[in-house]
């Protein structure tokens, strides 16, 4: 000791940096080694829901697309139709015919959907798996950020991070329960097999809904922390693309908003108050008198008003853990609740109202409105809870008793994240399976290349292919005349003139609409008939045929 001693003390007094410098050395190696830890979580955490969209490419890497889901063509349609069809800002609706079809819609996301496709010319299907990827990191980096507003340190933010993103309730339990008694799927009580994502780290999936909620994620925090030109910004942000997350927040921002006015009663909340209402005014504007004013969108709200609702079973079994820590929290420290605790009960009135709100007036999606909205703020209400629980309830007990504990804890933890693991596994098996998404063959991309040639651009288009009449406008430059089941106008009176058009393989033009302009048939489709007043052109492979409407003119030439 004495020799290691009088070795240090000349150290020092040959140098007195060294010691600062290893202490910073040692610094540096903590914060990295706690960063690449931090690393490992976020990828364990995304793993099990990148795993759907992995498994869509192994199931067949030659025809994959990278659709994994029959909503995401629709987005990027969305996004092209505005350099399509519109005027570069604004888009018509991509299933709409007409071609004097109203360019009133302008959603910033899509909007760079198209500035990707149409005018980069990226893959659309390559597109959807990069924004998957990008978009799931970023909502998993603003969860990891918000989390951090309700519990203190590392190790305990990586705890409640984790949760975040994989916790759920007792849907599946709930689903196996009801198995084992004799029918029923896991998903069973899980609306649109899970797909309606009624916890919030499943929202990472679609990188839409990544995006949306890291900018609800983004708001909440600059909101929770007073920084109100931040949120107003992000407020703004997701105001101007997306309608339903759109007035959820609104109504959070502007429920919370007055409360804290009639607390304080001052012109700094006031002024607050009025702009975030005045957002919401004219986003009330734009989406309930102005568009509803063009008779093609009115007719698709009709189709809208549907009651896709959350049932009390679901409502219970899907919320019901996490409200439970979330009541204890608020009954506990009701009289000293602080801004986040405010804030975090405005949201979840705001979402449950909404998410229940066909109980009172005339049903609008209603499950539109979950997407984790109001699994999160009961979340982060009982985290100070959840945390209580589990480091008092290890410490108080030692030897078997602890033992006994831990295996309880294990199990309930098992429970929770249940849904998301069930959710991931039972979607990785449908599209190893082929059960959802879309894959397209050699032959189906040659033709649409030959689609995309200028002389086919902005023909109204039918096909025999349910599948490409979907896919076309996320592709080319065409007007599908049948395509999004929930978009396209008077959907079912169309696939019924779609249906009487090819039938027992040949084509029956007399059936054909007569905006109808391009036909697309299979070429072992008998589509003689077509030659009096169709010109075939090339489709550039032997699998399809196209065949152009003639003018008139033409004709009696």
């Amino acid at each position: 000791m004495p020799v290691a001693a009088s070795q240090q003390q000349n150290s020092i007094q040959r140098s007195p940096e060294p010691p600062i410098d290893t202490c910073a050395a040692q610094d540096c190696y903590e914060h990295g080694h706690s960063v690449r830890r931090t690393a490992v979580l976020f990828f364990l955490c995304l793993i099990p829901f990148w795993s759907i969209p992995l498994a869509h490419v192994i199931s067949q890497p030659e025809t994959a697309t990278g659709f994994f889901n029959y909503e995401l063509p629709y987005y990027v349609a969305n996004g092209r139709a505005a350099f399509d069809r519109g005027n570069g800002v604004t888009y018509p609706n991509p299933y709409l015919a007409d071609e004097e079809a109203p360019a009133i819609y302008a959603h910033w996301l899509l909007w760079l959907m198209g500035v990707a496709t149409a005018v980069v010319g990226v893959d659309p299907g390559d597109l959807i798996l990069i924004a998957t990827l990008s978009a799931s990191v970023l909502f998993a980096w603003t969860t990891w950020q918000l989390v951090g507003v309700r519990v203190r340190g590392v190790a305990r933010r990586r705890a409640a991070f984790a949760g975040a993103m994989l916790g759920g309730g007792l849907l599946a339990g709930g689903g196996l329960y009801s198995a084992l008694l004799g029918g029923g799927s896991l998903l069973q009580f899980d609306p649109g097999k899970g797909l309606w994502f009624l916890n919030w780290g499943r929202n990472c999936l679609f990188p839409t809904e990544a995006v949306y909620h890291a900018v609800v994620a983004s708001c909440w925090l600059s909101e929770i922390r007073g920084r109100q030109r931040a949120a107003n910004f992000f407020l703004v942000l997701l105001a101007t693309t997306h309608p339903w997350s759109g007035i959820e927040l609104l109504l959070t921002v502007n429920l919370f908003r007055g409360v804290v006015w009639l607390r304080q009663r001052d012109r700094a909340n006031l002024t607050q108050v009025a702009l975030s209402a005045s957002v919401l005014v004219a986003f009330l504007v734009y989406y309930k008198i102005w568009l509803p004013a063009f008779p093609t969108h009115a007719s698709l709200q009709q189709v809208w008003n549907l009651n896709w609702r959350v049932e009390y079973l679901t409502a219970l079994l899907a919320w019901g853990p996490v409200a439970v820590a979330a009541l204890v929290y608020v009954r506990t420290c009701a009289a000293r609740m602080s801004r986040a605790d405010r804030f975090l009960l405005c949201a979840f009135v705001v979402a449950f109202s909404l998410s229940m709100h066909d109980r009172l007036i005339n049903p609008i999606q209603p499950l539109h409105f979950t997407r984790g909205y109001v699994w999160m703020p009961l979340f982060l209400l009982g985290l100070p809870v959840w945390m209580a629980w589990g480091r008092g309830g290890l410490q108080k007990t030692q030897g078997w008793a602890q033992t006994g504990k831990l295996v309880i804890a294990a199990t309930l933890l098992l429970l929770i994240v249940s849904d998301n693991l069930v959710f991931a596994a039972v979607h990785f098996q449908r599209q190893v399976q082929q059960a959802d998404g879309f894959h397209l063959t050699s032959d189906e991309r040659s033709l649409f290349a030959a689609l995309g040639r200028p002389e086919c651009a902005g023909r109204v288009t039918l096909t025999e292919s349910e599948k490409i009449n979907y896919l076309l406008p996320t592709w080319v430059a065409v007007r599908p005349w049948v395509g999004h089941q929930f978009n396209t106008p008077d959907y079912a009176e169309r696939m019924h003139v779609w249906s009487a058009c090819f039938q027992q393989e040949r084509v029956d033009a007399d059936s054909v609409p007569a905006d109808v302009t391009q036909i697309v048939v299979r070429s072992d489709t008998d589509s003689q008939c077509l030659q009096a007043e169709w010109m075939q052109v090339p489709a550039g492979n032997a699998r399809w045929k196209i065949w152009h409407r003639q003018p008139t003119s033409d004709r009696d030439e």
